[in-house]
C-alpha cells in the first residue's frame, strides 16, 4: 500500500512540475509597426534556471515620393534662362523651377519653355521639393 502510494503522489508532482513547466513557455510574439518589427522568443528551462528573453528588431525607413499636384491658371512670365515660369493662380503668383525630364506640350505637340507665351492657359503638374515648386509638366 505504501508504494502505491508514493508511486502516485510522485506522479502527482510530476505533473504539478510539468504544468508550470508548460504554463510558463510563451510561442513567440511579432509585434509591428509601419517602421519597425519585433519578434520577441522566450524559451523556458526548469525552475532552477531562469528564463532566458531574445529579441531581434529590424527597423525599416520608408521613402515616400513627394506628393503631385496640379494647378490651372494664366501664364505671368516665362524665364527660359532661369528655368522658371510664373503661374497666376486664385489671385495670387505661383513660381515653378522646371524639372529637367518636364514635357511641355502646347496644343498637344511637344514644346520648349520658351515656346509658352504671356496669359496662356497652362496646367502645371508639380510637385514639392523642399519649399521650392518643381513642374513635372505643363500642358
Amino acid at each position: 500500500m505504501k508504494k502505491v502510494m508514493v508511486l502516485v503522489l510522485s506522479i502527482a508532482v510530476a505533473l504539478a512540475f510539468a504544468s508550470m513547466v508548460l504554463a510558463q513557455s510563451n510561442p513567440p510574439r511579432v509585434v509591428k509597426d509601419s517602421t519597425t518589427t519585433t519578434t520577441t522568443t522566450t524559451t523556458s528551462k526548469p525552475i532552477a534556471k531562469p528564463a532566458t528573453t531574445t529579441t531581434t528588431t529590424t527597423t525599416t525607413t520608408k521613402t515616400v515620393a513627394p506628393k503631385e499636384r496640379m494647378i490651372k491658371g494664366t501664364v505671368v512670365s516665362v524665364d527660359a534662362v532661369a528655368n522658371t515660369i510664373v503661374v497666376k493662380y486664385k489671385d495670387s503668383d505661383k513660381t515653378f523651377t522646371l524639372d529637367p525630364a518636364a514635357k511641355i506640350m502646347i496644343a498637344g505637340k511637344e514644346s520648349q519653355l520658351a515656346d509658352i507665351q504671356k496669359d496662356a492657359k497652362v496646367t502645371v503638374v508639380y510637385k514639392y521639393d523642399g519649399k521650392k515648386r518643381v513642374a513635372l509638366a505643363i500642358k
